[in-house]
């Protein structure tokens, strides 16, 4: 097809040109992402965060909408104190999958620990309503409320929790 000139190769055609010769599909780039993926998770099994971080970043170039990646990224990024690129990538991830406690679970631990207490709430309250038997972001809810010294809140909360445990 003939192109335009404006946009990227590979919207002008179905293939677009690596290397010198190297077409570049799908299957290469999910192969290059899985491949980053596995170095990855094999240096933060080591506890070598910095390598984990920048193999997690690579897997992205190649599956920059991959949640997962994101969580684990922003995970390594906590190890390493960098809060603010944590909360980026858990947002990102969060973007993508909304569905995913998981993602809301660590965003709301991020925003909880930046003392951005309404933020974390929110996120805790969209895992209770994905989950509503999840007890670590009731458990958290409670938390925050009783950090803002909101005792009287934070106690009918747990006992909330402590009625519904009883009658599960």
């Amino acid at each position: 097809p003939e192109s335009s000139g404006r946009e990227p190769a590979s919207i002008g055609s179905d293939k677009s040109i690596g290397q010198p010769g190297e077409i570049i599909d799908s299957q290469h780039l999910r192969s290059q992402a899985d491949y980053h993926f596995t170095l990855a998770e094999a240096h933060s099994l080591e506890g070598d965060a910095d390598r984990a971080i920048e193999e997690y970043k690579l897997t992205l170039i190649y599956d920059p909408d991959s949640a997962s990646v994101r969580l684990k990224l922003a995970t390594e990024l906590v190890r390493k104190g960098q809060l603010v690129q944590a909360v980026d990538q858990a947002e990102m991830a969060v973007k993508l999958a909304p569905q995913n406690p998981e993602a809301h679970l660590l965003l709301g631990g991020l925003y909880s620990s930046s003392k951005l207490y309404d933020e974390a709430m929110e996120q805790y309250a969209e895992v209770l309503k994905l989950n509503p038997a999840n007890t670590e972001a009731g458990l958290y809810i409670g938390a925050i409320l009783s950090e803002q010294r909101k005792y009287d809140q934070s106690i009918a909360h747990f006992k909330k929790m402590a009625a519904q445990n009883k009658a599960q």
